[in-house]
């Protein structure tokens, strides 16, 4: 990973553009929000052949009622990689405060913009058919998909393109941009 600002994982910046000098296909996909079943449908529709890649632009979570499982899936899956996006941040920034420092409007801010289908689909993952709740396994699971998505990159830069949850502030240098303007800019 390359520090500074926007953080980069200049090995997969290498190996997707391998992958597009030798002919193979890097597709690009927007924001999941916790539709699982759309996510394995659409990928299935790409056939992917070996060498190719799907780019996701982040927002794996929030909203959709299977988060826990895109997580999962995207984990899991070698030809499948992703930038962070702003939905990821806020998880990322809740599950790193010790349980009784959470702020409320931290809690209130990610429950508002779909946490909560979030916090439901870990939940139901870690609970079985009769309703007892698994927390320490819960709280593993979490702290490990936090851990993971702590460490996506922010952007992936291509030599004719760059890949970004939401884009670039027109008025900063490119190489200067920080987290905060791909995460978060509406300009």
């Amino acid at each position: 990973m390359a520090g500074g600002y926007g953080m980069r994982d200049i090995e997969l910046e290498m190996n997707l553009q391998q992958a597009l000098d030798n002919g193979h296909n890097v597709w690009v996909i927007g924001d999941i929000h916790g539709f699982n079943e759309t996510l394995r449908t659409l990928v299935a529709n790409l056939a992917l052949q070996r060498g190719d890649y799907v780019v996701l632009l982040g927002d794996l979570i929030d909203r959709g009622p299977n988060s826990y499982d895109v997580v999962q899936y995207v984990k899991t899956s070698p030809n499948i990689v992703t930038v962070k996006g702003n939905h990821e941040k806020m998880m990322i920034e809740l599950f790193s405060l010790p349980r009784l420092e959470r702020p409320d409007v931290k809690l209130a801010t990610w429950m508002y913009n779909g946490g909560r289908a979030t916090a439901i689909s870990y939940i139901n993952a870690f609970t079985d058919e009769v309703g007892n709740e698994y927390t320490d396994l819960l709280d593993q699971a979490i702290n490990q998909d936090k851990l993971w998505m702590n460490q996506l990159p922010s952007q992936i830069v291509l030599d004719k393109w760059r890949l970004v949850h939401a884009g670039y502030d027109p008025e900063v240098d490119l190489d200067c941009q920080t987290d905060s303007e791909m995460l978060h800019i509406r300009k």
